[in-house]
């Protein structure tokens, strides 16, 4: 009996391995060397998962260096994207995409562009850029202002950030000009903010 369960763990621990290296190829947004696996195989299951997720190639969005320069390969182009676009890793379509070689044309670049775009995870670009950009991005958690002077300011600070994330969405699923900034006629309220304004 000791035996088999031996047997059991060795078989459990190749197949615990081997997700743990499936693992870091998407932890590590990239397609890992020979090298790389070999040196992973080198540990436990659980001191590979170590390794993978104190590795600067997932603390980081390291690029290497080139010798000269070069356009951007597939790989990092997928993660330029992706972390433009949506603050997260490329999903499975980006980097098969990039497996293939195919990311860097074009075409397939601007398709990818415009998927991504349409997909909700872009209301982290509004956020990341359009409310940090405006210098609005915490006021849902504000607690600066004086409540004689502002006193619905905390009914309503979590509305005034979805609406400017709202504005911000819509502007770039929509393709609006930058204008719009200035111009437009419509916002996202609901009622509460509505009523203040």
């Amino acid at each position: 009996a000791a035996a088999a369960f031996k047997e059991q763990q060795k078989a459990a621990e190749n197949v615990q391995a081997q997700a743990v290296i499936d693992f870091a190829a998407r932890a590590w947004r990239r397609p890992l060397r020979d090298e790389e696996i070999k040196a992973l195989r080198e540990f436990s299951p659980r001191l590979m998962l170590t390794r993978v997720l104190a590795s600067p190639s997932f603390l980081y969005k390291a690029e290497e260096i080139p010798d000269e320069t070069r356009p951007v390969n597939d790989w990092e182009l997928a993660i330029r994207l992706s972390y433009f676009l949506w603050s997260s890793a490329p999903d499975d379509e980006l980097s098969g995409l990039a497996a293939a070689g195919h990311l860097s044309d074009p075409k397939v670049l601007a398709s990818q562009a415009k998927r991504m775009l349409a997909n909700p995870k872009v209301e982290r670009l509004a956020s990341e850029f359009g409310c940090q950009w405006l210098h609005v991005r915490d006021v849902a958690t504000l607690d600066e202002k004086s409540d004689r002077h502002f006193p619905d300011f905390l009914a309503i600070r979590e509305s005034m950030q979805e609406e400017v994330t709202r504005f911000f969405t819509d502007l770039f699923q929509h393709d609006h000009t930058a204008l719009s900034l200035l111009d437009a006629d419509y916002s996202f309220v609901n009622g509460a903010l509505a009523a203040h304004y």
